[in-house]
């Protein structure tokens, strides 16, 4: 098994270490760290290089004991509308956007405003592992952890022998790696899958 925290659209080092493992659990009552940046933002390849997009929240006014079950997601900009921007203006010539744009947007919503980040980053998993072929991570309160566990919650290690992959503006930025999963989706779609196992 292997025990991750919520990411929101996670990296593709992050699906690499899913895509090897059997069961996945997403613990949703980990302590909050508002040093782990990587539960309310991801990075993409946008037209000038890498991207970090951030999604505002809002905690609890208590930071003791705050956990990310607690976070919300914030009213502060209109956060929904420029996430989505950002993801056309880098993608939108991508291979296979166009396939996949339509299933992301309802989720990049204004009605999302105040409800937990964990359901967010869980909705967008469920969205992004139908589309590679991995099975859907388990979202839910983690009691034990088993022996054969590998515990990832305090965060996901970078994979060193990081392998390249096609990016549609490699010829002008060169290639970026360990980019948000959403970078590997909309450049190789169904052929996805075949890199997070290794075998392309």
């Amino acid at each position: 098994m292997l025990l991750l925290r919520p990411e929101l659209l996670g990296s593709v080092d992050r699906y690499v270490h899913m895509a090897r493992s059997g069961t996945v659990m997403v613990d949703v009552d980990v302590p909050y760290d508002k040093r782990a940046k990587s539960t309310h933002r991801f990075t993409i390849a946008d037209t000038r290089g890498a991207l970090n997009v951030t999604i505002p929240i809002v905690h609890p006014e208590r930071h003791h004991g705050t956990l990310l079950s607690d976070i919300m997601l914030s009213d502060h900009s209109p956060w929904w509308t420029t996430a989505m921007t950002a993801l056309e203006s880098a993608y939108g010539r991508t291979p296979y956007f166009e396939f996949y744009a339509d299933d992301f947007a309802p989720l990049f919503d204004a009605g999302r405003v105040g409800t937990p980040l964990v359901d967010f980053c869980r909705d967008l998993d469920n969205v992004v592992c139908r589309f590679v072929g991995l099975s859907q991570p388990r979202y839910g309160h983690v009691d034990g952890i088993a022996e054969d566990a590998v515990d990832m919650r305090r965060g996901v290690p970078q994979i060193e022998d990081f392998r390249r992959y096609y990016q549609v503006r490699a010829d002008k930025l060169g290639f970026l790696p360990h980019m948000s999963v959403v970078d590997l989706l909309f450049n190789l779609g169904p052929e996805s899958l075949l890199y997070l196992e290794g075998s392309l």
